[in-house]
């Protein structure tokens, strides 16, 4: 009997001893995988063109008018490349404008009117929190230009189109949005940056 309870207690021992690791080797496993599944499932790696593209797609033709697009990576010698007095007329109404703002900006892409209309949609990414204020603060300014310019001389019937643009972000994009229906852009943007979320109303 006494060999017996030994050996039991030897036995309990080493299971005693044993149930601790295995139980901290599976629970550093587990918990390493939701760590992994959730930046996975949450971590939305986008780009500005797909935002861009999302944002137009639920417009039609009789909505938007004629559009120029500007992107950063477009070539010198592209139609869609913003050269520097471009980008100073658009954001600030002045041909040589400082426009050091725009490097703020990760990467950016823009749909804005050829002629003298509201409908405009820009996405533009940025690095980190402070440099989202500045490329907001640029998109503001935009908002300024098209709102103190002769937009309404040319189309005063877009005027209810102009009350309501609006520049907003979301994560790390600042976006400007005039449009008859923002919604519809704003919520193909969610869409796109959380696909698992519902979209804004």
């Amino acid at each position: 009997m006494n060999r017996f309870k030994k050996f039991s207690l030897i036995l309990l021992i080493i299971i005693l001893s044993v149930i601790p690791v295995v139980f901290v080797s599976c629970s550093d496993e587990s918990s390493s995988d939701v760590e992994n599944d959730s930046v996975e499932s949450t971590a939305v790696d986008v780009d500005v063109k797909s935002l861009l593209t999302a944002a137009l797609a639920g417009y039609t033709g009789s909505d938007m008018p004629e559009l120029q697009y500007y992107y950063n990576d477009a070539a010198e010698d592209d139609d869609e490349y913003l050269d520097e007095g471009t980008a100073g007329v658009l954001f600030y109404d002045d041909f040589i404008a400082d426009v050091s703002l725009l490097d703020s900006a990760d990467s950016y892409a823009m749909a804005v009117p050829a002629g003298k209309r509201v409908f405009e949609i820009d996405v533009f990414k940025a690095p980190d929190s402070e440099k989202l204020a500045d490329i907001k603060k640029l998109l503001e300014d935009r908002l300024s230009v098209k709102a103190n310019g002769d937009v309404l001389n040319y189309t005063p019937e877009e005027e209810p189109m102009l009350d309501g643009a609006e520049v907003y972000t979301a994560g790390n994009f600042a976006i400007l949005v005039a449009t008859a229906d923002n919604t519809i852009a704003k919520n193909a943007i969610s869409a796109v940056l959380n696909p698992v979320s519902e979209a804004v109303g």
